[in-house]
């Protein structure tokens, strides 16, 4: 029986400490952990040129992170998730393109869940940037680096994620 109890404690820190190690953002030099990535799958797009997603990776699961990223992504794939290079641009296009980008980080909330302290960066801010998409064992691996401009101070952003993306709701209205 000890034994089974070690086992099941061990098989528990393994779990949350891969969750830990999903990924991380920078911003200006500040180091935020990223624990959760969703998805959500908004089909292909009228002219059948690529797939739309809506991502999001942020440090918890649920509705109140501390920190995330969110992004659109105009896949180089009409099936999944395509690999390769993505680069910023205000208004998207084609395949190989992101935009609708948005960054929280320090985000505090009052018990209503309304975001009381935190900065939130936003796509009309975005400079320039760009997404690079690779396989690492099966799971996509995002690189990502992208420049803002808030009240003329610049924001560096640049991180990873590798982790399982779980299916659900994620779109720029998003209130965090």
């Amino acid at each position: 029986m000890p034994a089974l109890i070690g086992f099941i404690l061990l098989f528990t820190k393994c779990s949350s400490e891969s969750n830990e190690d999903a990924g991380y953002i920078i911003i200006n030099g500040m180091n935020y952990a990223l624990t959760y990535g969703l998805v959500s799958d908004y089909g292909i797009n009228q002219d059948m040129t690529y797939r739309n997603y809506w991502i999001k990776f942020q440090s918890s699961e649920g509705e109140e992170p501390s920190h995330f990223i969110l992004f659109k992504l105009n896949s180089t794939s009409l099936t999944d998730i395509g690999k390769g290079t993505y680069e910023y641009k205000v208004l998207p296009s084609d395949s190989g393109e992101f935009s609708w980008t948005k960054v929280g980080y320090e985000l505090q909330y009052d018990v209503a869940g309304e975001k009381i302290d935190g900065t939130i960066l936003l796509d009309s801010e975005v400079k320039e940037g760009h997404i690079i998409i690779t396989d690492e064992n099966e799971v996509n691996r995002f690189e990502f680096n992208i420049v803002f401009e808030k009240n003329n101070t610049i924001y560096t952003v640049t991180g990873e994620f590798s982790d399982i993306l779980h299916e659900g709701s994620v779109s720029y209205t998003d209130k965090k």
